[in-house]
């Protein structure tokens, strides 16, 4: 880990109650590599966050609960992926291309069912607004929010979508970046194949 790490306690019951993760230059390939550790994946052949060590993370802590609680909101305010492949767990980021092309030549119908059924989530079931939790280093890191929204006469919807990560230390700039990423994310996966 960074040599700004503070390790107060250690696993306790599956959660961890106090960990400062470094701050300034630390990776995200090093959190998420510091949890898979800690969750029993001693062996580094059990998981792979290569494709995370160019992401550059300001500065987080995780104070209690579950791992996954920790790094499932970070992988996606950070845009990665946590997927099982060949016996191993990969984090892997979203910005990849598509592993196959499958040709609908190739599809076979069945019956006279279409050829593929493409749905989408209604809009009004889909946040207008996100708010995006996070630790200012502007304001000697209390918590501050990132505000994204659509366009009320433009949309159905008026829910909304709170994001608490004030254990992660983000910019303003990219806090508003993140939240506006995360909900066109969440607006884009209305549809599904």
């Amino acid at each position: 880990m960074s040599s700004g790490t503070t390790d107060q306690s250690d696993l306790v019951g599956g959660s961890l109650t106090w960990r400062n993760i470094g701050s300034g230059n630390l990776m995200l390939a090093d959190i998420l590599r510091y949890f898979s550790e800690k969750v029993s994946l001693i062996e580094s052949e059990d998981f792979d966050v290569s494709d995370t060590e160019s992401i550059s993370v300001y500065g987080c802590h995780f104070t209690q609960g579950a791992v996954k609680s920790f790094i499932g909101p970070l992988c996606d305010l950070y845009d990665v992926d946590c997927r099982q492949h060949d016996f191993k767990v990969e984090f892997i980021k979203r910005d990849r291309e598509a592993g196959a092309f499958v040709d609908t030549s190739q599809m076979v119908r069945n019956g006279d069912q279409p050829l593929y059924d493409v749905s989408m989530i209604a809009e009004s079931d889909v946040a207008r607004r996100l708010f995006l939790t996070f630790a200012d280093p502007q304001a000697d890191f209390q918590p501050n929010t990132a505000v994204a929204q659509r366009n009320l006469g433009a949309v159905d919807s008026v829910k909304e979508l709170p994001i608490d990560m004030r254990t992660t230390v983000l910019e303003r700039d990219e806090a508003k970046q993140r939240a506006e990423q995360m909900l066109r994310r969440y607006w884009y996966g209305r549809l599904q194949g």
